[in-house]
C-alpha cells in the first residue's frame, strides 16, 4: 500500500526526495491549506511542514483545519522526536508533523518508515 503524504512549507523537494527513498510513498508537495485541507478529506494520509522552527510555519494551517490534537510539532527545543515517541503520535492519532530545518535528514526518514509500518496494519478501507 503505497502511503500519500503532504509536504508543505520550505525544502519540499528535500523532504520529497528522502520520502521516495523509503520506498512505498507518494509525496504530495503542496500549499498549507490544500494539504491539509486535503488531508482532512482522506486524501492524503499524513502531513509533514517543515520551517526553521517546526512550529509557526510549518503546522498553523494544519492546526486550523485539523486542530492541535492532531498534529505536533516533533523538533521541540532543538530536540528530534525518537523513533518511539513517533511510533507512539501515530498510534494517538497525530497525522501532521512539523520538522525545523536542521532535522530534516533525521526526521524524514524516521517519520517515513513509521507512517508506512502504521498504514501498513491498518484494516483495509471498505
Amino acid at each position: 500500500m503505497t502511503v500519500r503524504i503532504g509536504v508543505i512549507g520550505i525544502a519540499g523537494a528535500e523532504v520529497s526526495d528522502s520520502l521516495r527513498a523509503v520506498g512505498d510513498i507518494e509525496p504530495v508537495v503542496a500549499v498549507d491549506m490544500e494539504a491539509a485541507s486535503s488531508l482532512a478529506a482522506g486524501e492524503l494520509d499524513y502531513l509533514i511542514g517543515v520551517c526553521e522552527s517546526g512550529g509557526g510555519a510549518a503546522l498553523a494551517i494544519p492546526i486550523a483545519i485539523l486542530g492541535s490534537g492532531r498534529c505536533t510539532n516533533v523538533s521541540k527545543l532543538g530536540r528530534p522526536a525518537t523513533s518511539e515517541e513517533i511510533d507512539d503520535l501515530l498510534e494517538t492519532g497525530t497525522v501532521a508533523f512539523g520538522i525545523a530545518r536542521d532535522h530534516l535528514g533525521q526526521l524524514v526518514p524516521q517519520l517515513a518508515s513509521a507512517m508506512r509500518r502504521r498504514q501498513a496494519a491498518l484494516p483495509p478501507s471498505a
